[in-house]
């Protein structure tokens, strides 16, 4: 059983064909319901009518921003879309983007084994392109 803890995803998205994939409404779809995750949706490319449409269904707020500091000014400019104080009422935050698919397994299994251990963060992929990070 998961902790009841609030949990804040932001997720930045980009796409040139000015959609949102299949599979990124999924990934959306088991943060929203498997972990219980207000989601702020952050955006460098126009969102077409029919996807915001289910987007708002999920998302507590959809940011379209300029396509400038990839990734991480998309999570910035999510996390900008809350107060200090909004902030301050999440016990974790989740930060993800469109550049994985998934869930393969449920994520709840994933956060119930993480809910067991003592952590500032943790990550599910790391990467060694430049140096070791998550």
């Amino acid at each position: 059983m998961l902790k009841n803890s609030k949990r804040l995803c932001v997720f930045a998205h980009f796409n040139p064909q000015f959609r949102v994939a299949e599979y990124v409404f999924y990934y959306l779809q088991r943060l929203h319901d498997d972990v219980n995750a207000d989601i702020i949706f952050s955006s460098t490319s126009a969102i077409p009518t029919a996807d915001r449409a289910r987007l708002e269904a999920l998302c507590l707020y959809i940011v379209i921003r300029k396509n400038q500091g990839y990734d991480f000014g998309s999570w910035q400019d999510g996390l900008h879309a809350l107060s200090h104080e909004q902030l301050l009422e999440y016990d974790e935050i989740i930060i993800a983007n469109d550049s994985c698919y998934g869930p393969l397994v449920p994520f709840t299994e994933m956060w119930e084994e993480m809910d067991k251990r003592i952590c500032d963060f943790w990550g599910i992929t790391d990467c060694i392109i430049y140096s070791r990070y998550i």
